[in-house]
C-alpha cells in the first residue's frame, strides 16, 4: 500500500524557537492543514521569525509574476492601512507550493491561527485544482487585454477572486474566527492611504511615487473588499452593516456566483469574472481620486490624479 503523502513543515528561526506548548498547537494545526490539501506532498510549510525575508525570497520565485522586476527586498508585509500579512502561499515551478507563515501567528488565539492557516490551504487547493484565478489570462490562448484596462487592474482582480473563494470556504466550513473579519470602519483607513498618495503627489509632482503609493492602496482595497464580499455572500457578515461602503455592493453581486474551493471553476469563467472585477477596480480607483489608462496607439500609459 502506498504511504499517504504528508505536508512538509519546518521551522526557520534566527532567534530561539517557540516554547514546546506553542509548537504543540502548531503541530495540531499542521495536521488540520494537511487534511484540506489534495496533494500535501507537494507543499512545504515554513514557520519563521524572518517572515518578510522568506516571503520575498519565495515571492520572486513564483511561477507567475505580475512584476518581473520586483526583488525579494521589495516585498512588504506591511499594508497601507496598517494591516500586516502573516502568511503567504506561493506557487513555485515544478508543481510545488510553499506557505510561509509568521511566528506572530503563535501569539494569536488558536481560532485565529486556524482561520489563517486553513485560508492559505484554500489557495493551495485552487492551485492544485488548476482553478486559481491568479494569472488566468496567461492560461487562456489569444487573450487580449480590453482597451479600457491596464494589466495592473487585471492582476489585482484575479488575486482578489482567489481571496474571495478562499475566504468563502472558511465561512462555509465553520472555520471563521470573528477577530479575523474585516469591518466597515477599517475601510476608511484605505481611503486615507489614497489621500496621502494624492497629497504627496501635489507636493512633489512625483508621478512614479504617486503610481506606487496609489496602486498599493488599490491592492489593499481589492483584497479588503474581497474578504468582505466573501463574508456577505456566505452569510457571516450582515450586508446591512456594510451600507456605508457602497463599493461592496457591486462586488458582492459579481462574485456571489463564484463558489468556494470545493467546486472547480473553468478558467474561462474565472477570466471573464476577473475582467468584470478589473473594471470595478478601475471605477473604485477613480472614486478615490486616480486613474491609470492606456494612451491611444500604444503610446504607453498615463496616471491621472484628480
Amino acid at each position: 500500500m502506498t504511504e499517504p503523502q504528508i505536508l512538509q513543515s519546518r521551522l526557520e528561526f534566527a532567534d530561539s524557537a517557540p516554547a514546546d506548548s506553542r509548537l504543540a498547537v502548531w503541530a495540531s494545526m499542521v495536521r488540520e492543514l494537511t487534511d484540506v490539501i489534495p496533494d500535501p506532498g507537494r507543499v512545504e510549510l515554513i514557520l519563521t521569525d524572518q517572515y518578510d525575508r522568506l516571503a520575498g525570497h519565495y515571492h520572486v520565485q513564483a511561477l507567475h509574476r505580475s512584476n518581473p522586476d520586483m526583488t525579494a527586498a521589495d516585498y512588504q508585509a506591511q499594508r497601507v492601512d496598517g494591516a500586516r500579512a502573516a502568511a503567504i502561499t506561493v506557487e513555485l515551478p515544478g508543481n510545488r507550493e510553499v506557505i510561509v507563515a509568521s511566528h506572530r501567528l503563535l501569539a494569536m488565539p488558536r481560532g485565529a491561527l486556524r482561520h489563517t492557516l486553513l485560508h492559505e490551504g484554500q489557495h493551495v487547493r485552487m492551485i492544485q485544482h488548476d482553478d486559481s484565478a491568479y494569472a488566468a489570462h496567461r492560461r487562456i490562448d489569444r487573450f487580449a487585454l480590453p482597451d479600457d484596462l491596464t494589466w495592473e487592474f487585471l492582476w489585482m482582480a484575479e488575486s482578489s477572486i482567489d481571496e474571495f473563494r478562499a475566504e468563502r470556504t472558511i465561512h462555509e466550513n465553520g472555520w471563521t474566527f470573528p477577530g479575523n473579519l474585516v469591518t466597515p470602519a477599517e475601510f476608511r483607513l484605505i481611503g486615507d492611504a489614497f489621500g496621502r498618495a494624492a497629497v504627496s503627489f501635489r507636493r512633489s509632482g512625483d508621478t512614479m511615487a504617486a503610481y506606487h503609493q496609489s496602486m498599493a492602496a488599490l491592492d489593499r482595497y481589492a483584497m479588503f473588499l474581497a474578504y468582505a464580499a466573501a463574508g456577505v455572500a456566505a452569510g457571516t457578515l450582515d450586508a446591512r452593516q456594510w451600507q456605508q461602503v457602497p463599493e461592496l455592493t457591486p462586488l458582492v453581486e459579481l462574485l456571489r456566483a463564484s463558489p468556494g474551493t470545493g467546486v472547480v471553476v473553468p478558467m474561462q469563467d474565472l477570466l471573464e469574472t476577473a475582467v468584470a472585477q478589473a473594471r470595478l477596480l478601475r471605477a473604485g480607483y477613480k472614486k478615490m481620486g486616480f486613474d491609470y489608462r492606456r494612451l491611444p496607439d500604444d503610446q504607453g500609459t498615463w496616471l491621472d490624479v484628480f
